[in-house]
């Protein structure tokens, strides 16, 4: 981050708040396991169980403004 800090010291946008959020607690989101793919220039997964990629399906709203408004 420093060193992007030091090409762009604006700063850098908050674009994903939910991933942020279930970094931060991980049971906010219901997650599968799956392997990416992208066919015409659509990206999609599928269920690949082993694969290691994990994908946020759905998420508990209210758990999720909890963390992000919390101080």
């Amino acid at each position: 981050m420093n060193a992007y800090l030091k090409k762009k010291p604006g700063g850098k946008k908050f674009h994903d708040p939910l991933a942020a959020c279930c970094a931060i607690d991980e049971s906010i989101g219901t997650w599968a396991e799956v392997e990416l793919h992208c066919e015409n220039g659509q990206w999609g997964a599928k269920l690949a169980p082993g694969s290691k990629t994990w994908i946020i399906t759905d998420y508990d709203h209210n758990k999720f403004v909890e963390t992000l408004t919390a101080y």
